[in-house]
């Protein structure tokens, strides 16, 4: 099962469906936003082979122009797609699905523009992951510690990664 309440950690197995759900989500998105979307892609640490995470879908979702997606608020809104506006910066557009019964967020959608910095590294952060066994083992133990600390304020929880994740994107732009 998806979603988890705001502000609570925790954190779940591995589960071959979260692609799967992250798929249905990004075919929703084409149907409503068509040739706005560039790439979709899964990402977050449900997008991570093997390793537990908060059991949140998050998409990164390439499109040609913020100011595009902007107009069509109204038609995300129509289809489920609710915005974040305290999350939103002039690079970053943050929409959550949301599971009306149990009233919790399922789905993460962050909008950015195909090809910047951070549609590289969401993709960056996930491959390199899933690629490097080391790595994906030592954020699984820090997101274990952090999710026994934090199990209350995910808010430090997100904070406690900062560390470890702008170290492996160091390592991108080195390349």
């Amino acid at each position: 099962m998806i979603g988890l309440p705001d502000k609570k950690v925790v954190l779940a197995p591995h589960d071959e469906d979260w692609s799967f759900e992250a798929q249905r989500i990004i075919n929703k998105l084409s149907e409503v936003l068509k040739e706005e979307i560039v790439d979709a892609q899964p990402m977050g640490s449900t997008a991570i082979k093997g390793i537990v995470a908060k059991p949140l879908i998050d998409i990164a979702l390439g499109v040609h122009s913020l100011h595009d997606v902007k107009t069509k608020f109204d038609l995300l809104q129509a289809n489920g797609f609710i915005f974040r506006p305290r999350t939103e910066t002039k690079d970053h557009l943050l929409f959550a699905v949301r599971d009306p019964l149990r009233q919790i967020d399922t789905h993460y959608i962050h909008v950015v523009v195909y090809g910047s910095i951070e549609w590289r590294e969401y993709l960056y952060f996930r491959d390199t992951l899933n690629q490097d066994e080391s790595l994906r083992k030592e954020y699984e133990r820090l997101k274990i510690n952090l999710a026994q600390q934090f199990s209350e304020d995910r808010t430090s929880y997100t904070q406690g990664k900062s560390e470890f994740i702008r170290r492996v994107l160091d390592k991108m732009d080195s390349k």
